[in-house]
């Protein structure tokens, strides 16, 4: 297997194992790419995750684009693409992770996520709709 194995702790990381679940990249060269974290934006999605939202919170402060993390990855996003029709998406990835107790509820989550992303992106495709996803 490539990657590093961790003799003290019996872990193996590789290239396609990921530490931290579905989130977005909100940094500079990876804007708006999913799982493209750096590595400040990994600790704090993983602190926040574990509960130490103030240390999450202050890591990002010392970066121009760290509030947009947490406005695409916490917080709820409204898009409207027609004046009739409003379409709400929930973006709030960080605050259902958090609520998980085991990794098979990370993995759970992260898999309701990406199946609703995609439904979403399905769903703008048929009505012609833009989506922001």
């Amino acid at each position: 297997m490539n990657g590093y194995v961790s003799p003290d702790l019996n872990l193996s990381f590789s290239s396609e194992m990921k530490a931290v679940p579905y989130l977005m990249a909100t940094n500079p060269t990876n804007y708006g790419r999913p799982w493209r974290l750096n590595c400040v934006e990994a600790l704090a999605a993983a602190f926040y995750i574990t509960g130490f939202d103030a240390y999450a919170e202050r890591l990002l402060d010392g970066f121009g684009w760290g509030a947009s993390f947490w406005k695409v990855n916490r917080y709820v996003s409204i898009a409207s693409w027609q004046l009739t029709q409003v379409q709400l998406f929930l973006r709030v990835y960080l605050e259902r992770y958090k609520r998980c107790t085991t990794s098979d509820d990370v993995k759970a989550a992260q898999e309701a996520i990406i199946s609703e992303l995609e439904q979403a992106y399905e769903d703008a495709r048929k009505t012609g709709m833009r989506t922001h996803l």
